[in-house]
């Protein structure tokens, strides 16, 4: 048995949910329960680099290559409690007169 260590390079092929219902993936039979026009694309990653939310790239260590695994996280191993106090409405008029660009200040 060849098991992932941090470090490795590893290329994962997901489908991620949340309450259910399929909110990413990289297979194209849940792509399409997506309904969303977006190819399957690898998904290659460094183990232990940070490059995945906490809890996935902690679960990653260990396991078996090429053997199928559900992994189950919670809000604070994958992208925190919700914070209510830090969303905002934007109108959506100013929200569409808006160019989008890398440290844009809304208001």
């Amino acid at each position: 048995m060849e098991a992932t260590r941090k470090g490795d390079f590893v290329e994962l092929k997901f489908t991620g949910y949340s309450n259910g219902q399929v909110f990413d993936s990289n297979i194209e039979e849940d792509l399409k329960k997506m309904q969303v026009e977006k190819k399957p694309e690898p998904t290659i990653v460094i183990i232990g680099q940070g490059m995945l939310v906490s809890g996935l790239d902690a679960a990653l260590e260990g396991k078996e290559i090429g053997k199928e695994y559900e992994i189950r996280l919670g809000p604070k191993e994958a992208f925190g409690e919700r914070n209510p106090g830090l969303l905002k409405t934007i109108p959506l008029k100013v929200f569409t007169e808006k160019t989008l660009t890398q440290g844009l200040e809304w208001f």
